[in-house]
């Protein structure tokens, strides 16, 4: 679902954006220290700079997993800037975040001299289970012809 957010200080006219609050975005290039790839969730979106007029444009700030903050992102393009965030499915946002939770207790299990053998077996299955899925639903798709 879209934002427009209205005229302010020197603007005439309203921005928009394709994005909301709450959505699960993917970067799509490196920007500082976010990497392409990264996901995180939108937690607002803002005017640059009311003042500038109708040269300002709309800017967000994004709660990044892979950074573990939130920094800005451009969500339209602008000018000769390219934005820097795509839609992603929140299920990869979701998995992200749970894969992180794992690998930090798993680390603090190590830490305390645990045996991680059992889990890593387990891991392996299922991203082999994960993997075959996937394999079927692309072969099901491209026989829709999606």
């Amino acid at each position: 679902m879209a934002t427009t957010l209205g005229p302010r200080g020197r603007m005439t006219k309203p921005l928009t954006t394709p994005y909301s609050v709450g959505d699960t975005v993917r970067c799509t290039r490196r920007d500082g220290s976010v990497k392409a790839g990264d996901v995180g969730v939108i937690r607002r979106i803002f005017i640059s700079d009311p003042q500038d007029g109708d040269q300002t444009f709309l800017l967000c700030d994004v709660d990044w997993l892979g950074y573990g903050g939130v920094c800005s992102a451009l969500p339209n393009d602008h000018e000769d800037f390219k934005s820097g965030i795509a839609p992603a499915p929140p299920s990869v946002y979701t998995a992200r975040r749970l894969a992180k939770r794992v690998a930090a207790q798993a680390k603090k299990l190590a830490n305390d001299g645990a045996d991680l053998t059992p889990i890593i077996s387990s891991l392996d299955l299922a991203a082999e289970a994960i993997e075959a899925n996937t394999a079927w639903l692309r072969r099901r798709l491209g026989e829709l012809g999606a």
